[in-house]
């Protein structure tokens, strides 16, 4: 979602209110990617290998790119429960009938299987670099920033509402499903994910 009045790119990281952000700042938008998914969730890399390139030589040639980053196991929690939804039942990329520690299994091996497929965030938002290269980056855990942020931008008041949320559950911590080793595998697959989002919660 590209904002060329107010200079800002959105990059759509998936599980992190993407379509509550989206919602907000309709209205304020100029291109809008909805489809398909792959497109509408350009990581930074692809937004600055081609869509930079591509809004330059229309003219716009100073964009600060925003997203939001989520707890890292908490994130891949919500992927697994998406892909158990029954749009996707009996597909390579449906989780319906695992429990969260084969799909953290799934995950850590190489290949990874269709079902645990969904990517990493710090290498949506660094593009392959070792820290985050996005120009504003907020924790989903601490939405009201990036509200805030975004209403000083836009000169308007920026809310978001819930859109497209997962059904509600009760309150958990996902990393109490998981066997102790598989927890200490994933931590440290997820390192820099884990480091640089503590980054931003300690932000305050």
């Amino acid at each position: 979602m590209i904002l060329t009045r107010h200079r800002l790119a959105y990059l759509a990281v998936p599980k992190t209110a993407t379509h509550a952000v989206e919602a907000a700042l309709a209205a304020d938008a100029d291109v809008i990617v909805r489809h398909p998914p792959p497109a509408r969730h350009m990581n930074l890399a692809t937004f600055e290998r081609v869509f930079r390139p591509w809004m330059a030589r229309a003219g716009v040639k100073e964009l600060e790119t925003v997203a939001v980053m989520r707890e890292p196991i908490d994130w891949l929690y919500s992927w697994f429960r998406y892909r158990a939804r029954p749009q996707i039942r009996g597909t390579p990329q449906s989780t319906e009938g695992l429990d969260f520690e084969r799909f953290v299994r799934g995950y850590l091996s190489r290949p990874r299987p269709p079902f645990a497929q969904v990517g990493q965030q710090s290498r949506f938002v660094s593009g392959g670099a070792d820290r985050p290269r996005v120009d504003h980056l907020f924790a989903y855990e601490r939405l009201e920033q990036l509200a805030a942020f975004l209403s000083d931008r836009l000169g308007r008041e920026i809310r978001f509402e819930r859109v497209n949320a997962s059904p509600p559950r009760a309150a958990l911590r996902p990393e109490t499903l998981l066997e102790p080793l598989t927890l200490s595998r994933l931590r440290s697959e997820l390192a820099d994910d884990i480091a640089w989002h503590a980054e931003l919660l300690a932000r305050g």
